[in-house]
Formats: C-alpha cells, sequence, structure tokens
C-alpha cells in the first residue's frame, strides 16, 4: 500500500516538474518573441560570405571608422561614441565574432559606403 501511494507521488512531483518547465519555456519564447518586435536593433543584419553580420551606419563621408565589439560585447558598447564620431566622418558599429579583423573591416566598411 505504502509503495502504491510513493509511485503517485513520484509520478505526480515529476508531472508538476515537466510543467513548470515548459510553462517557463513559453513564457520566455513568447517574451522574447514581443521583446523582439518591440525593440528591433538599430542598424541591419549583413550576409557576408554565409554569416549573418549586425551593422549599425551613421555620419557621411569618410574614411569610414569600423567600431568592432569585442567577446561578450556587442555594438551597444559604442552607443556613446558612435554620435560623436558620426559627427566628422563616417562609422559602422558591428558584432561578428570569430572574423578575422582586417577582413571583416574591409567588408564591412564597403557595406557601410553602399
Amino acid at each position: 500500500m505504502l509503495h502504491r501511494w510513493v509511485k503517485i507521488v513520484g509520478i505526480a512531483s515529476i508531472s508538476l516538474i515537466v510543467m513548470l518547465l515548459l510553462t517557463g519555456y513559453l513564457y520566455q519564447f513568447i517574451g522574447t518573441k514581443i521583446d523582439d518586435y518591440k525593440y528591433p536593433p538599430p542598424g541591419k543584419m549583413v550576409n557576408v560570405g554565409g554569416y549573418q553580420l549586425h551593422i549599425n551606419c551613421t555620419g557621411e563621408g569618410g574614411p569610414t571608422v569600423v567600431l568592432d565589439a569585442g567577446m561578450a560585447s556587442s555594438s551597444l558598447d559604442w552607443a556613446l561614441v558612435q554620435p560623436e564620431i558620426a559627427k566628422f566622418t563616417r562609422d559602422a558599429a558591428m558584432i561578428a565574432l570569430a572574423w578575422d579583423g582586417v577582413k571583416k573591416a574591409l567588408i564591412l566598411a564597403q557595406v557601410c559606403i553602399s
């Protein structure tokens, strides 16, 4: 008799945990989609050699100054610097992990000009 109750309580506990995990996952998924719609990132996504790179170009003229966010960073790290540079030349803040820095800068400078 006791064995039966232990089995019922165990199954109910596991079912509750699975239901809570699925509810949390669904809540996070929906919240993320809503935030993506409400707050799109500045700039645009550019396909370069099969990689999707985020780039935000501001300012006019040349040369183009490329602002590269480091590892575990975002282009928002340049949010205060970028408007100041844009006063006198074109600049491009970007996120592009695992790319050769020189290649990345040249390609994105060309994308920003066009």
